[in-house]
């Protein structure tokens, strides 16, 4: 498996490790976290895209299955050039 897969999947692995664990002690962390004097950990919830473009439409099933089909595509066409690459060099 190429090295980049494995990164890849270890990086998404470990988000929703962190996902996980940060919604089971939601309690705690409601109460902003205070790590250094003046800097707090807080909990904030984005279900738009990037800086919250489109939240109050209320769609991130849509827009997660919106981000599969990108991605999935993506991977097909990387998957596609280097068949390709293999073809023209040899």
């Amino acid at each position: 498996i190429n090295l980049a897969i494995i990164l890849t999947l270890f990086t998404f692995f470990f988000d929703q490790l962190t996902k996980y664990i940060v919604i089971q002690n939601i309690d705690v962390l409601s109460k902003n976290v205070e790590i250094f004097s003046g800097i707090k950990l807080v909990y904030v919830e984005n279900k738009g895209i990037g800086f919250g473009i489109f939240s109050e439409l209320d769609i991130p099933f849509y827009l997660g299955i919106l981000s599969f089909v990108i991605s999935f595509y993506i991977i097909l066409l990387i998957v596609k050039f280097q068949v390709l690459e293999l073809y023209i060099i040899y």
